[in-house]
């Protein structure tokens, strides 16, 4: 039977580090999966995690380790598969990149709308000059987020359109330049078509959360 102070603590520590991720405070965030992980080691999805938050702040060695560990312990899941695949696109291993999407692709199936992207990612990795171009695409993405925070919105879709177009699986590039147009130029059927451009290419909660907000700002247009 479960301790119930190690089950508290289990989602004490679970909620502080997914809040702390959600919020950008990736050391804080790291601090508290590495707890978890002491604490409760074959928890499923503690390695996947502090994989995730290593990512983002490309510390892709210390993903990769992380990773790894999940990988013992919980098998070769789609969704691991997956952001190993994303790991090693962002070192730069097209190779390696291109064999764990296509693992992924055969635990996901071709039939959903994950399953089609995944599709898209092995076409683009099993060449070398587009992928070449998508792993360019990924610096004008970072660039475009830096400009926003700036408030540089003007230079920031300059960047989120070169990723875009570079790219054809970037769905957050499309999802932001549709946030300028949105929330910036108060340009709503534009913004409508990057959103959906985005949605089409996978279903993401925050892409579907701009969409229900558009939607209401269109009402609202309609109704003046």
């Amino acid at each position: 039977m479960r301790n119930p102070l190690t089950f508290l603590r289990t989602r004490l520590l679970e909620r502080l580090a997914m809040n702390s991720f959600v919020a950008a405070d990736f050391e804080k965030s790291a601090v508290y999966w590495r707890k978890l992980a002491r604490l409760t080691p074959e928890h499923p999805g503690v390695h996947y995690n502090l994989g995730l938050v290593h990512m983002a702040t490309k510390s892709y060695e210390e993903a990769e380790q992380a990773f790894q560990a999940e990988r013992v312990r919980q098998g070769e899941t789609p969704p691991l598969l997956k952001v190993l695949a994303e790991l090693a696109f962002l070192k730069g291993e097209r190779m390696e990149a291109l064999d764990f999407y296509r693992k992924a692709a055969r635990a996901e199936g071709r039939l959903s709308k994950e399953g089609q992207l995944l599709e898209s990612k092995i076409a683009l990795c099993s060449d070398d000059e587009r992928f070449g171009r998508a792993l360019a695409a990924t610096d004008d993405f970072e660039a475009g987020c830096a400009l926003m925070e700036d408030e540089r919105f003007d230079e920031a879709e300059k960047k989120y359109q070169r990723a875009a177009e570079a790219d054809p699986t970037h769905f957050l590039a499309r999802n932001n330049l549709g946030v300028i147009a949105m929330n910036v130029q108060g340009d709503l059927k534009r913004a409508r078509a990057f959103f959906e451009q985005a949605d089409n290419l996978i279903d993401h909660p925050l892409v579907k959360a701009n969409l229900r907000k558009l939607s209401h700002l269109e009402a609202e247009e309609q109704r003046t």
